[in-house]
């Protein structure tokens, strides 16, 4: 994993990733150029490319902040088991709520995404760190089930064009995936 960046340089990147999802969301990913960056976070188009050659690269960055910032969350909250996996998709939840178009992009290129750790890996990682012991492809299964539980909800959302609505969500998912968790 990538070390952050601290100072004034770190501030340009996430006010550069900030305003980058801000466009993302309201125009669509394919949409939105360096120019439009630029001008979203009032900084030069090569401040830009100082901390992104591509905008596949600022997207793929997005990606690994997101996951980073909840992995930080599980490591610094100390809880475990169900309180574990709850704490965490509450806030994946609550970001999904915020950027609903580029959190379901975002999660489907993750997960095609090909290197050595994809993104979303960490997260099924977390949730296999607090289930309980069980034989192997048990816990797959449990996997499988409580991270289907998000897809699914978000899936639910889009298709039925409910408002994004993080705690509701949440409450939905603690639900659905209660049985999976212990």
């Amino acid at each position: 994993m990538k070390k952050r960046l601290s100072g004034k340089r770190a501030r340009s990147r996430r006010i550069i990733m900030h305003s980058a999802k801000r466009l993302f969301e309201e125009k669509g990913i394919g949409h939105v150029t360096f120019n439009d960056i630029a001008e979203e976070s009032e900084m030069c188009r090569t401040t830009i490319f100082n901390h992104f050659a591509t905008i596949n690269d600022l997207y793929y960055a997005l990606i690994d902040e997101e996951v980073k910032d909840l992995v930080d969350l599980y490591k610094s909250g100390g809880k475990t088991g169900k309180d574990a996996i709850e704490e965490l998709f509450q806030k994946l939840l609550e970001d999904t709520e915020k950027y609903p178009v580029l959190a379901s992009k975002l999660l489907n290129n993750a997960m095609i995404r090909d290197d050595e750790a994809p993104a979303f890996q960490r997260i099924e990682s977390i949730v296999w760190e607090n289930l309980p012991d069980l034989p192997e492809h048990e816990k797959d299964d449990r996997v499988v089930m409580i991270t289907g539980v998000y897809y699914a909800l978000l899936n639910h959302y889009f298709i039925n064009k409910k408002e994004f609505d993080a705690a509701r969500m949440h409450e939905t998912f603690c639900r659905l995936a209660a049985p999976y968790m212990c």
